[in-house]
This record gives structure tokens, sequence and C-alpha cells, in this order.
């Protein structure tokens, strides 16, 4: 039986939907009614079904509502062909394209057409859960490439080199990105496609937000294309009319790729999960495709800005108390909020915003952390998705609450549990002033390695060289998941436990081991140690390590 984890996020919004009063929890564009989408026709001659000067085609409504083709209609292929084709040079066909009920399942296909057990995948983080629980339940091997708030979510494609294996197969991205909004700009992706290229590599991309692109224009150097664009045969990209178009009412989505025999590989999975499309859907989105589509991302990238205006007004007066990364695109922002410095308790804060005012947000530790066996979310802590591009009206009345709750219900809100965060530990000790034991906990390979977290004791002194009985072995220091991983095969160990002699005289030799987030939280038993433990402070580390740490932990 296949094994894969609950889907938090959707989990979550739908136990709650229903109870809010304001609901910014989706990262849906504002729906649009087919009303509305004849009204932004740029082919007004067309005659409507009811003789009047409306645009939408008969077609809609005098065609027999058998089954679609298979793989989609030639119509919207042959479109979504063309605008993919726009700016390359050899122009794609229909059978570049497969047509699915929403990217969603296009996601699905493209990992069982293509994944296998073993394989190793490189997934870009935060995103959604998909790109990385469903390679995972595959067989796969993941490794989560991080992006942090502090650093505007910037992917550096040098941590990316060091992670490439003999098996790395693909490479997943999610440009714009889900949740933070930020996008993977033209120099960034031009990297990851030449690294792609040099290691055979497939790149994977969810471009189901795109072009929904606010804060940038196309005039920008750094403007992201679709990776379609950018030369190389070996990628896939998924997307939607959901996001962008405001139509996830229709279900219609699709995968691409330059390279026909990789579509044709995901289309054989396609008859066991889908016969087709629905006929309307793939009308009314050929439809807006073809003769509305200037004027709908016109619609919706300007509401985006205006309502993204707002959100920066509620985040510019409680300074105090939250702050982010302003997102370049997506409908998404991802905020952080804090007492003290500290980040609350996410599903705390979320619960109570929603029971106090009826304000529906994402718990961001809850729904996008890397999370442990009990269901405890790790590295955003306070966090919360919010989702910007509804209806202004809603996201009005939703500030009004978070201002009414920031008032009366914020203190009350805990700080965040403190929860172990961590994959792996190193933990230093001594027994005398000139010995010390190294040991590697390993907690869990976020996705292969169950949870262990275990108090390790040293039960015998001759084991470890200690004449002075047993040792509590301390937590000084953290490295991340990806390195866990990678220690755990070099050294063909079975437990959750690797031990470590050496000397102080050789630490200069140990520190190629760790890395260099902030200094180390250090402890131990013997008084004797202390002056020894003290040399840790300055302790300096190798960059190959350093590209796995997660600054959130190393606390």
């Amino acid at each position: 039986m296949v094994k894969i984890d609950s889907f938090t996020l959707e989990d979550y919004i739908n136990d709650n939907v229903h109870k809010a009063k304001y609901s910014i929890a989706s990262s849906c564009s504002l729906p649009i009614s087919l009303q509305e989408l004849q009204s932004l026709s740029e082919k007004s001659s067309s005659p409507s079904a009811n003789g009047d000067n409306g645009p939408i085609p008969n077609e809609i409504f005098t065609r027999d509502l058998d089954y679609a083709p298979a793989c989609g209609s030639q119509k919207l292929r042959a479109r979504l062909a063309s605008l993919y084709s726009v700016k390359i040079l050899t122009p794609l066909s229909p059978e570049n394209v497969l047509i699915t009920p929403g990217a969603s399942l296009a996601n699905c296909l493209i990992f069982h057409g293509l994944c296998n057990p073993g394989d190793h995948v490189i997934c870009h983080y935060p995103t959604y859960q998909q790109l990385y629980s469903q390679p995972a339940s595959l067989g796969a091997d993941v490794s989560l490439w991080r992006t942090n708030g502090e650093d505007n979510w910037k992917l550096d494609v040098e941590e990316l080199k060091r992670m490439i294996r003999p098996e790395t197969r693909f490479i997943v991205i999610n440009n714009p990105q889900n949740p933070t909004g930020a996008v993977i700009p033209r120099s960034t992706l031009e990297s990851i496609i030449q690294v792609a290229r040099e290691h055979s590599i497939i790149v994977i991309s969810d471009e189901v937000y795109r072009p929904l692109f606010h804060s940038i224009t196309p005039a920008d150097p750094e403007f992201p294309p679709s990776v379609m664009s950018l030369g190389y045969e070996n990628v896939v990209v998924s997307g939607s009319m959901s996001k962008a178009y405001s139509m996830a009412g229709i279900r219609v989505g699709w995968l691409a790729s330059p390279n026909v025999e990789l579509v044709k590989k995901c289309e054989k999975w396609r008859a066991y999960t889908v016969i087709s499309v629905g006929q309307i859907d793939q009308q009314i989105a050929s439809y807006a495709l073809d003769e509305c589509l200037h004027k709908l991302l016109k619609r919706n990238n300007d509401l985006a800005r205006h309502n993204l205006g707002l959100l920066e007004g509620f985040i510019e007066q409680h300074r105090w108390a939250c702050d982010w990364v302003k997102p370049v695109g997506a409908s998404v922002a991802f905020v952080r909020f804090s007492k003290m410095g500290k980040p609350v308790d996410d599903v705390e804060f979320c619960e109570r915003l929603l029971e106090k005012e009826g304000v529906l947000v994402v718990p961001g530790n809850l729904c996008f952390g890397n999370r442990d066996e009990n269901g405890n979310g790790r590295d955003f802590k306070g966090y919360v998705r919010i989702g910007f591009v509804g209806e202004t009206k809603t996201l009005e009345g939703a500030l009004e609450g978070l201002r009414a709750f920031m008032r009366d219900g914020f203190e009350d809100v805990p700080v965040g549990k403190l929860r172990s965060s961590r994959n792996l530990e190193c933990l230093i000790t001594s027994t005398s002033t000139s010995t010390i034991i190294i040991t590697i906990i390993i907690y869990s390979n976020s996705l292969r390695f169950p949870s262990h977290r275990r108090s390790i004791m040293c039960q015998r002194s001759k084991d470890y060289g200690n004449s002075n009985g047993d040792i509590a072995v301390p937590r000084c220091a953290c490295v991340g998941s990806a390195w866990a991983a990678g220690f755990i095969k070099k050294f063909r160990h079975t437990s959750n436990t690797i031990v470590i002699m050496s000397t102080w005289t050789k630490l200069k030799q140990i520190d190629k081991i760790f890395s260099h987030w902030g200094s180390m939280h250090r402890q131990t038993r013997h008084a004797q140690t202390l002056n020894p433990v003290a040399k840790l402070a300055s302790m300096k580390f190798s960059p190959d390590i350093r590209a796995h740490l997660n600054p959130e932990i190393c606390t």
C-alpha cells in the first residue's frame, strides 16, 4: 500500500472555511463569471447564443456533450502551444501539451509518469506540498532546496550544485512561489537550466500562478520567463486556469514540454486517472485564452496591485508584530507574526483569529512546514499565508478583523512551542581536557526517515574512554536533513546514532563537518571541560555543509 502524507493545507481550509465570515485563505484570483468574461472580449463582433452582440461563441451551446478528446481539445492544446512558442525558435505543436482537470492532476501525471523509486529529487522549498510529498510517496529520495525570508526567498544555485548526486533525476521549482509570492528571476532560471543540462536532469516547473506578475514588468531584464522558453528540451511545466485566470470552477489545467516523449510518458498515466476533461470547460478555457487574454490578465494584475496596497498598509501599521517579504507575483503573501522577536504559535494565532473575528488565514508552519511524525510543523513558526487577490470587500473586512484582533486578542496568543525542528543534531561532550565525543543523532530525513527523538546517555564508560561514569550528551549544534541523509549513506549506519571519538587537538579537522549559523549551544557535565568547550565559539564551517543548515532553528 502506498503511503502518502495528509495534505495539510487542503485539510485545514476544508475543515475551517465554513466557519469564516471573511476567508482570505484561498490562493485563487477573484473568480469571474461568464457574463463578465464576455465583457472582456477583445473580439466583440462575434454573435452570441442569444443573438446579442456578445462574443461567447455558439459552439459552447450547440456542441454535443460527449467525451472530449482524451488528451484535450485540439483547439485548446494549439492555443497553449502557441502561447509557449512566443519566444522560442522552434514553435511547439498541440502534441507538446496534455490537458488535465487542474494543475494538481497535471503534477500527479508528471510524477507518476516520470519518477521511479530511488530517484533523487531536489525540490524548491517552501512550496505546495504535492511537489515533494508525491514523489516521496513513489519511493523517491527528496531533498528540500530551502529558501528563507531573511534572504528574500532567493534560491542559491551554488547550493543546488552541492546537492546534485549521481542519482539526481529531477529539479522541481515553483514560479511564482506558493506561499511566499516570490519569483525566480531570469538569471537564476538560466543557471538552473545550465546545471540541469550539465547533469541531464529533468526540470519540473509548477507555473500555476503564471502569468500573475503584479510587481514586476516584462521590461525588467529579470522578468521570469517560462522555463519552456529557455532552450532546454528536458523541462516539463504545469499550468492552470484556476489562479492567474480566475476560473477554478471550470477545472482545466495542463502539462507541457518541448520533449514530446516526456509528454507521452505522462499520457500513459492519464487513462488510469481521467477519461477526458469536460467539453464545456475546455471551450470556455479556449475562449478566454484566445479572445480575452490581455484584458483578463490586466483585470487580475490591477486587482492584485490594489489589494496588495491594502495589505501593505496593514503590515506597516503593525510592524511591531509582523514582517514580510513583499510578494512580486502570485496571489499570496507570507507574513510572520511575532512577540518581542519570538514567532507566535501560528496555529493558535489562526484559530483564535477565526474564532474571535471570523477571519480565515492559513497557518504557515502547519501547512507549509516540513513535518515530523507527530504532525508538528518545522521551519515557519509564526508565518501565516494570506490570499489577497480575491474580492476587495472581503479583504477589507478581513483586515478590519485582523486590526481588531491585534488590539484585543493578539496579546493572548502564545509564542511558538519549543518543538524540535531539527532533522539532525551534533552533540559534543568531553570526558577530560584532552578527549571529546561527537555524537550525531538522526531525528529524521524529512521525507524518508522516521523521527526518533532520543535522549542519548553513554551507558558504558569504556565505549567512550570515560572513567567518570555516565555522560549526559548535550545538544550544541544542528544541521539539515539533506546532510543527514548523506551522513547515513556515507557511514552505512543503521541506527539513529553515530559516535565519533576525537581530541581537542583535532578540532580543526572536525569543524569541516559543521556549519556556520551563529554560536553553537554547548553544555557539559564536567567542570574541567569548560575551557576547551569555550574554544568552539569561534569555530568556522565549510560552505558545502553550511548550505544545508536551516537558519530558523539555529538559535
